[in-house]
């Protein structure tokens, strides 16, 4: 109830008023999990992240900083959610967008993870699985195959005719975290496709009976 209130507020008493360059700067950035001047250009394209962050942490719009040199913020969860939410009613084809820019400067800065989550965001789960399969080992020998399983889930939940590749990758990842309910369910429905390759298949046995 009170964080209604807050949100009420600062719609309309905080957001509304908003000099229109904040307010579109604050728009763009409100999907990142963390600022920087860096990933801030990156996304909006303005090449003014460093002005405007120092803009917000000056007039204490809901900025948080996350180290002591100043380099690096993130806004107040609430805030934020607002924030994606005006984004997303205002204009959804550019919030996908947006998180593609981020998903990009995040793969060039070697962030994979982060990269990740902004393509999943932004539903190119094509790409997603793409970077997927190329990091998943890492995320086996860490001990996070959950974060596999979350990931793949998202994509096959988006997309009903997912490859196989993906429903195998899933397989794996659900056994690895010992989710036997979902095994039951995502080995039979993996065989029963008529589109695996024979090492899909081997795969998907093989898999299921380690």
């Amino acid at each position: 109830g009170n964080d209604r209130f807050v949100a009420e507020y600062l719609l309309e008493e905080v957001i509304a008023h908003l000099d229109p360059d904040v307010r579109r700067f604050l728009l763009r950035t409100s999907m990142l999990e963390w600022l920087s001047a860096e990933v801030c250009d990156a996304v909006t394209g303005t090449g003014d992240g460093r002005a405007m962050l120092r803009k917000l942490d000056d007039q204490s719009l809901f900025l948080i900083p996350l180290d002591r040199s100043g380099e690096h913020f993130r806004y107040h969860h609430l805030f934020a959610d607002l924030l994606v939410y005006e984004l997303r009613v205002e204009d959804p084809v550019a919030a996908a967008e947006l998180h593609r820019r981020a998903a990009r400067w995040f793969l060039d800065q070697a962030r994979p993870e982060e990269a990740i989550s902004h393509l999943l965001a932004a539903g190119d789960h094509t790409e997603a699985f793409r970077v997927i399969s190329e990091v998943g080992h890492v995320l086996y020998e860490r001990g996070e195959a959950a974060t596999l399983v979350s990931w793949l889930s998202t994509i096959r939940a988006k997309q009903p005719e997912v490859l196989a590749a993906v429903e195998v990758s899933l397989l794996a990842a659900q056994l690895a975290v010992d989710q036997p309910g979902d095994v039951a369910e995502t080995q039979p429905r993996l065989l029963r496709r008529t589109d695996l390759t024979l090492g899909e298949r081997t795969a998907a046995n093989g898999l299921y009976i380690m």
